[in-house]
């Protein structure tokens, strides 16, 4: 079964400080059975490898070999109608204290009914009160 992949642990691949045990689980699920995420996820990526590099904590070698091993990975991304996804978004967000883009993986996990992998502390809290099951169980 997929996962919903949030950026927190993919971009956690690429920062050498920040890899765990947790993370190199995840990958091997998302390499063994696929992941889903959320149109806004690729931006969420680059983001975070360019902040990485102004901070001087990756170089863009570093960065760009990141990108190509993320595309090996069976990650499928899910892109909403746009009818009612905003109010949607909207109304999850404002339920559980999230941010919009918060709020599209746990749409996503909910709709997918799929767990949701994330080291962000505040859309792991969402994803509980919302009865989702949460990778990994215990951070």
């Amino acid at each position: 079964m997929p996962i919903v992949f949030d950026a927190s642990v993919a971009l956690s691949l690429a920062f050498a400080d920040e890899r765990s045990v947790h993370t190199e689980a995840i990958v091997d699920r998302v390499v063994a059975d696929g992941a889903i995420v959320p149109a806004h996820w690729p931006a969420e990526i680059a983001s975070g490898l360019l902040s990485g590099e102004r901070r001087g904590r990756i170089a863009p070698h570093t960065s760009d070999r990141f990108l190509l091993d993320l595309s090996s990975m069976s990650i499928r991304m899910k892109v909403p109608p746009p009818d009612d996804s905003c109010a949607l978004m909207l109304s999850i967000g404002r339920e559980q204290t999230v941010s919009a883009y918060d709020a599209a993986y746990l749409h996503l996990a909910m709709s997918e009914s799929l767990p949701l992998a994330t080291f962000d502390r505040n859309l792991r809290r969402a994803a509980r009160g919302l009865g989702l099951d949460v990778l990994p169980a215990e951070y």
